[in-house]
């Protein structure tokens, strides 16, 4: 029983690393397209119904990454554990292909993310 709870708290961390490092992106990918429906159902029937069913789906399953990203720690099942790796490909695999593309870095420069935990850093000195 021990070892079942630790498990479970285990699960809970990973997902909450999760929460903290995807779920900005996600619930703003999540807007986008929402916004994006909520447009065309204002406009007349013109558009691509297959585009349309695309997005509905896409919009789907970022629906159930948020909720399973949000699960608070009374929630934690042994299905999380065993989900936890099919959903982090999929949030990575979202994120990386509707990522807006850097361009190449002159050299000297940060990254931006880089660039922003510097100063995040300085400004807790």
């Amino acid at each position: 029983m021990k070892s079942l709870i630790i498990c479970l708290a285990n699960c809970f961390l990973q997902i909450k690393t999760m929460k903290d490092l995807y779920l900005p992106e996600i619930s703003e990918m999540y807007q986008k397209i929402a916004a994006k429906l909520q447009q065309h159902d204002s406009l007349p029937q013109q558009s691509n119904s297959d585009q349309l069913e695309k997005l509905k789906v896409f919009k789907t399953m970022l629906e159930r990454i948020i909720t399973f990203l949000q699960v608070s720690k009374n929630n934690i099942s042994l299905g999380y554990k065993e989900k936890f790796g099919s959903y982090e490909k999929q949030i990575l695999n979202f994120i990386n292909v509707n990522r807006p593309k850097m361009p190449a870095l002159q050299q000297g420069q940060l990254p931006v993310p880089h660039m922003q935990s510097v100063l995040s850093h300085e400004n807790k000195e």
